[in-house]
């Protein structure tokens, strides 16, 4: 196992972020299967499925890039911060 010499390298390099929804662009079954659950999208839903897709791309590569993602981390640090100072606090009486 790698050395943790950077935990918020560590926390990028996990894939923890929920993936986006990707929307089928072309022909593509409906149903439990068969010919007749095919749906063949039109031009203008095959272009919008395209822009959604390509969205989609470039927003999983930018990861730690969004303001929400972010306030929870700040969110997730803090608490963090909080069990550390009262565990050292619990253990200070404590003879080990």
């Amino acid at each position: 196992m790698a050395k943790n010499d950077n935990p918020d390298e560590a926390r990028r390099a996990q894939d923890v972020d929920v993936p986006g929804i990707v929307l089928p662009e072309g022909t593509h079954h409906t149903g439990r299967g068969g010919g007749g659950n095919l749906y063949t999208p039109s031009e203008e839903e095959q272009r919008k499925a395209r822009e959604n897709n390509e969205k989609v791309r470039r927003e999983s590569f930018q990861r730690g890039g969004s303001k929400e993602r972010n306030s929870i981390r700040a969110l997730a640090d803090k608490a963090k911060g909080k069990a550390k100072e009262n565990l050292t606090s619990k253990n200070v009486g404590e003879d080990k």
